[in-house]
């Protein structure tokens, strides 16, 4: 993958976790929580020309887990410099280091849904017609569910197992 693509799914990855917790942050708007999975579910869908397929998702999981936890937990350096006598800069590495370690919640989901999905076709929510004839053929290849599903499973087994800041 090319060094700007990954870039640019960097990116995303980290803004859809900003999405993720500015629903809640400030006020709610919820309408900003279903960008996460969207964005997350078409990077994860988005091809890669890499064979480390559970590389990159946990990647893309662990950088969208650290922008939701470094938007949530904005008030970190201001709490420290506040009570504890830090300067604000140095409460800033404090925040994104606990960031970080949160992210990884989101990385293991991430991780653990593309263990469970299915890597020999293409996941999509509409069917071609003759996609249904085609899966009755090769019924035992057919390990896995698809990408869609998988995805949110895997984080609501992950945030019940963990014991997270946030969300």
């Amino acid at each position: 993958m090319s060094g700007w693509r990954r870039l640019r799914h960097g990116t995303l990855a980290v803004a859809a976790g900003s999405f993720l917790a500015g629903s809640v942050v400030q006020g709610p708007l919820p309408a900003l929580a279903f960008a996460y999975p969207l964005a997350m579910l078409s990077l994860l869908e988005a091809p890669s020309g890499s064979k480390r397929r559970y590389r990159r998702a946990f990647g893309l999981g662990w950088l969208a887990g650290t922008g939701c936890n470094a938007t949530a937990l904005y008030w970190i350096p201001g709490l420290l410099y506040d009570f504890a006598g830090f300067p604000y800069v140095a409460g800033v590495p404090v925040a994104l280091l606990l960031a970080a370690s949160q992210g990884l919640t989101l990385a293991f989901a991430c991780l653990f849904a593309e263990v469970v999905v299915r890597p020999e076709r293409s996941v999509s929510l509409v069917r071609s017609p003759g996609s249904a004839a085609s899966e009755g053929a090769s019924s035992d290849t057919n390990v896995g569910v698809p990408r869609w599903l998988a995805f949110p499973a895997a984080i609501s087994l992950v945030f019940s197992l963990s014991p997270a800041l946030f969300p």
